[in-house]
C-alpha cells in the first residue's frame, strides 16, 4: 500500500534526473509513463546510469524507452560540474555521483533515488538537493494523487517490487 500521509513530494512539476535504483524499479514495472505523467516534464539519466543497466531484459526496455524519447541521456558537460562529479565519484557510485551532480547544477531538476546511503544523503544535504528528492514510492504516490494511477494498482506495483527484492525506503 502507498502509505497515507507521506510528506508532500518536492515540486515534481520539474524535470527528473533518475538514478539506477528508481530506474530499475520503473523498468521492472514496465511503466515508463510514471516518470513523466507525475511530473509533466522530461526524465533524464546520465551516461553513468545508462551503463549500470546490465540485465538483458532491462537493457532492451531501456533502449526502447530511450528511442521513444521517454528518457533522454544527459551527460555532465561543464567544467565545474565535472570537478564536482570527480569529487563525488571518489565517495559514491558513478551513477549516484552523476545524478547528484546534474541535480546540483540545475536547480530545476528533481533527483529520483531510492538510495538512502548515509554518504549519499550527506552529499544531497550539503548540495541542498534534499528539497528536490523523490523515490519510487513518491512517484507512485504522486501518480495516485494526480489520478493517473488507481490506488489498487499502486499497491499491486509496490507488492510486485518487494517480491522482486527491490528496496523501497518508507520515507521517500
Amino acid at each position: 500500500m502507498v502509505p497515507p500521509g507521506l510528506p508532500a513530494p518536492p515540486d515534481v512539476a520539474a524535470d527528473l534526473v533518475v538514478d539506477t535504483s528508481v530506474l530499475i524499479s520503473i523498468l521492472l514495472l514496465d511503466w515508463p509513463w510514471l516518470l513523466t505523467e507525475t511530473t509533466g516534464h522530461r526524465a533524464w539519466i546520465p551516461p553513468e546510469v545508462n551503463a549500470e543497466v546490465k540485465y538483458a531484459q532491462q537493457r532492451t526496455a531501456l533502449d526502447k524507452w530511450l528511442g521513444q524519447d521517454v528518457l533522454a541521456i544527459q551527460p555532465i558537460v561543464d567544467l565545474e560540474s565535472l570537478k564536482l562529479f570527480a569529487r563525488l565519484a571518489r565517495r559514491l557510485g558513478k551513477g549516484e555521483a552523476a545524478c547528484l551532480t546534474l541535480a546540483a547544477a540545475r536547480p530545476g531538476l528533481t533527483l529520483a533515488t531510492d538510495d538512502r546511503d548515509a554518504r549519499l544523503m550527506r552529499e544531497i544535504s550539503a548540495l541542498q538537493v534534499h528539497k528536490r528528492l523523490i523515490g519510487t514510492i513518491g512517484l507512485l504516490h504522486e501518480a495516485v494523487r494526480l489520478g493517473v494511477l488507481p490506488q489498487d494498482r499502486a499497491d499491486d506495483a509496490l507488492r510486485r517490487l518487494k517480491e522482486k527484492g527491490r528496496y523501497l525506503p518508507p520515507s521517500n
